[in-house]
């Protein structure tokens, strides 16, 4: 990174970094900044998308089905006309309808095909070495299937939480806080990152501190 190319990211950094100040022209001035540049890379991008992945091959290698999207993309553009305005609806249904499809088919993979095969897991495990076959309980497996098991019971609310059953749920409620904790502990560990990220730019890119 050049010289100039150092003092505008360090000074960029630094507005952004005031909000913890307070609302300041600085920060607003480098948030703008941001969104264009940001609006401008995706303008470039995606035109070189069409271009590159739509068009050449439909001119120069002969792919004739690349039309069909080219066409579906450019009724969005019908928009702008009062009187083709109608046109629009073809590609907001074609659309609609796969982020639809895609999003069902995620969304039951996810939460209930993938779920379902973590937790069925074997609870023995053989280990063969030179010394012979050895066979333990998989801890690991164990767990992760005790926690299931609790936390589903947790949940289980058609019948009082009394004896066995709650006993359970009180285990389950315990996965569940360490779980969140975890995941807010992972959530912090990654911004911090970030920062240090931006700390470590600032005294050895900017201000050559630390060698």
């Amino acid at each position: 990174m050049t010289l100039v190319g150092v003092w505008i990211a360090a000074l960029l950094t630094l507005a952004i970094g005031s909000l913890l100040w307070k609302q300041n022209p600085a920060f607003r001035l480098a948030e703008h900044i941001l969104i264009g540049f940001t609006a401008g890379h995706l303008v470039v991008i995606n035109y070189y998308n069409v271009v590159n992945t739509g068009i050449k091959p439909l001119l120069y290698d002969g792919r004739l089905l690349n039309i069909v999207p080219i066409i579906i993309g450019a009724l969005f553009y019908m928009r702008f006309s009062k009187r083709f305005a109608w046109l629009t609806r073809i590609p907001l249904s074609f659309f609609f309808g796969i982020s639809g499809a895609v999003g069902i088919i995620g969304a039951l993979d996810a939460s209930i095909r993938q779920q379902v095969a973590a937790t069925v897991l074997p609870l023995v495990t053989s280990y063969s070495s030179p010394w012979g076959s050895f066979t333990f309980l998989d801890v690991n497996n164990a767990i992760i299937i005790a926690g299931t098991i609790c936390t589903l019971t947790y949940f289980f609310m058609t019948k009082r939480h009394t004896g066995i059953i709650g006993g359970t749920a009180r285990v389950g409620r315990y996965f569940i806080m360490i779980t969140l904790g975890a995941r807010f502990g992972a959530v912090v560990m990654s911004r911090m990152s970030l920062l240090y990220e931006r700390l470590y730019f600032l005294l050895h890119d900017w201000l050559n501190i630390l060698k």
